[in-house]
């Protein structure tokens, strides 16, 4: 790594918190991720989970989670027929109307939209 300046190709490596985190995270996509909850099985405060989390990541543990979710709908879209509503189940989120908000925040048009390019 740059001693002077800060390189866009240095990666700061993970803390070990940080990393047990996103394992958690992937290894159950569909599970209710929030803060408190994370905090709890981490033996952390969720204040101290949040700083680390946002410091090291760049981005909130809700975006992480919210994104993570999307990336595996995205997977689901294309390697299954499965219904939009089911693919939004099987990603942990309960509602379809908020699974296609997150969608479309992330990806730029709805799940149903995403299938008709594939």
């Amino acid at each position: 790594p740059c001693k002077t300046h800060t390189c866009s190709f240095y990666v700061k490596k993970r803390s070990p918190l940080i990393e047990d985190v996103i394992q958690l995270i992937n290894d159950n996509i569909a599970e209710d991720h929030t803060l408190s909850r994370i905090s709890k099985t981490m033996h952390i405060s969720p204040g101290h989970l949040s700083k680390v989390f946002t410091q090291e990541m760049g981005m909130t543990l809700t975006e992480y989670v919210n994104r993570k979710k999307v990336a595996y709908g995205m997977y689901l879209i294309n390697t299954t027929d499965d219904k939009i509503s089911a693919i939004a189940s099987m990603c942990g989120v309960k509602d379809n109307n908020y699974f296609s908000r997150l969608f479309k925040k992330y990806v730029g048009m709805s799940p149903i939209e995403y299938r008709k390019m594939k």
